[in-house]
Formats: structure tokens, C-alpha cells, sequence
């Protein structure tokens, strides 16, 4: 995974075993539909297929891992779908996301 700041931020991911990230905006939140691909490390020779996404201002990008969602009684699946609902960007100048300065323009 790889996150570009300036002058767009654009986020470059790949899957290789890992759980999808989850794109919280300020009309809520969604899954990054990534390519499946197998576990790294467990091949040699495995290729990843890249996507890329544009994020906007105050955008957040959250990445967990198995331990936040995984559950013996369901598929980790349907915990992450329980999850992704709950997600919300933090509210500027309360501990989140900073205050743009004033007559400031996003990106």
C-alpha cells in the first residue's frame, strides 16, 4: 500500500491476504473493492493486482486487522459488514482532523 498526500491524495492497494480497507467519508463508509490474491509470502512468483483510489478531503482510510473482526461464531465477512456501518470521520477541531485555515481551498 502506498498514500500520496500532495497536491491529490490517492491511495495505490493491493490484496495479498489481507482484509479489505474501509473508505469512511462524510456520507459514510464503504469497503474498497480490492482484488483477492493469495497470502504474501506464500508463493514466489505471485503477482498483485493494483487499484488505485482518489480520496478527498477529510477523507479517512482505515486499515485493521483480523483481531478487531474476527470471530469464531461468524465469517469474518459478516463482521466486517457489521462494522463498516459503524465507521464515522472525526469532526473537525475535536481531537480529529484539524481546522483548515480560514479561506483555505481542500487538496
Amino acid at each position: 500500500m502506498r498514500c500520496s498526500i500532495r497536491p491529490a491524495a490517492i491511495y495505490a492497494g493491493a490484496r495479498a491476504g489481507h482484509l479489505p480497507p474501509i473508505l469512511v467519508g462524510p456520507d459514510g463508509a464503504e469497503v474498497l473493492p480490492l482484488p483477492h490474491a493469495v497470502l504474501l509470502g506464500a508463493l514466489d512468483d505471485a503477482r498483485f493486482e493494483e487499484r488505485t483510489i482518489r480520496l478527498a478531503f477529510g477523507d479517512v482510510l482505515l486499515l485493521y486487522t483480523d483481531g478487531l473482526v474476527e470471530r469464531r461464531d461468524r465469517p469474518v465477512e459478516e463482521s466486517v459488514d457489521q462494522l463498516t456501518p459503524r465507521c464515522r470521520c472525526p469532526r473537525p477541531g475535536l481531537g480529529g482532523l484539524p481546522r483548515p485555515a480560514a479561506g483555505a481551498q481542500p487538496g
